[in-house]
């Protein structure tokens, strides 16, 4: 079976095997953002920079805690650990396979290659980590080790999350999103009427004149700078679900510019129809 280290208990094996999936994570969404592409791993679950960031980190937390804590002899399960790490080699295994399966195939990209080494150095990392738990006696001394390793791999993810999905660019399409949402309501607004909706963003103002529906709107997000950077991933459109055509009942009836700064709609509302008058009967008078 794999060998683990008798240092580390089952929670310590089990936080720092999903820190590091997480980790690995992180650098495959990096590679599929960089590259443009959809990685199709079978282990790959999620498309959350900051949320696989938050897993690394309360898994570090809770990893190092145990390590310094005199409680993690009583927590220390072998079987279970051994399991874990079985199932670790197992992903590597699926992961790397199916990478070799996709070059005889002939269908191989660059991706693949940046795959095949965030593999290759997540079982690096954590024949490292099981290494130093195995051979440095000092509790203090390993515990400095690893909190040096998960700091590291940690600043790592965040840098690449910091460039992939800055939290500044999420904030300001959050924004956009609801301003969106607002012009999606104004303009379904016209199915049950013509008066102006209520609640919209405030980035949003809806004026009725002259037999049009005025929507004026206002986008915070610069995704004219983020398009020549190559920063509008595939990831981000995901997240956020940009559509540009405006319908009401299926029609289309305009399109919303994606640019940052101010810009108005002129939807024309429905015309009434004039109300039919009554039918007027006319009798001859008899002689």
């Amino acid at each position: 079976m794999f060998k683990v280290s008798d240092k580390l208990s089952f929670v310590t094996t089990f936080c720092s095997l999903y820190f590091l999936y997480n980790f690995c994570s992180v650098l495959c969404f990096a590679v599929e953002d960089h590259f443009d592409t959809n990685i199709r791993l079978l282990f790959l679950f999620g498309d959350d920079y900051w949320s696989a960031i938050g897993k690394m980190f309360c898994c570090c937390a809770i990893a190092i805690y145990l390590q310094l804590s005199t409680t993690a002899k009583s927590l220390h399960m072998n079987i279970l650990s051994q399991i874990m790490c079985v199932f670790f080699v197992f992903v590597v295994i699926a992961h790397i396979s199916q990478i070799v399966s996709n070059y005889f195939n002939v269908c191989e990209t660059l991706s693949d290659f940046w795959i095949l080494l965030i593999n290759i150095f997540a079982v690096l990392l954590y024949v490292s980590i099981a290494y130093i738990a195995e051979k440095i006696e000092n509790v203090k001394k390993r515990t400095y080790i690893l909190s040096g390793i998960f700091g590291a791999c940690f600043a790592i993810a965040c840098a690449v999350s910091a460039h992939y999905m800055p939290r500044s660019v999420i904030k300001t399409l959050n924004h956009d999103k609801e301003t969106l949402l607002s012009v999606r309501k104004a303009v379904d607004a016209l199915k049950r009427g013509l008066e102006v909706p209520v609640g919209l963003s405030g980035n949003v103002s809806v004026k009725d004149t002259n037999g049009k529906r005025i929507i004026t709107y206002q986008f915070e997000t610069d995704f004219d700078g983020l398009e020549e950077k190559r920063r509008f991933t595939n990831r981000l459109r995901k997240k956020f679900d940009f559509t540009a055509p405006l319908l009401k009942e299926g029609e289309q009836v305009g399109t919303v510019l994606f640019k940052k700064g101010r810009h108005t709609l002129d939807i024309p509302l429905p015309k009434l129809k004039p109300s039919k008058l009554p039918e007027t009967k006319v009798f001859e008078a008899n002689n």
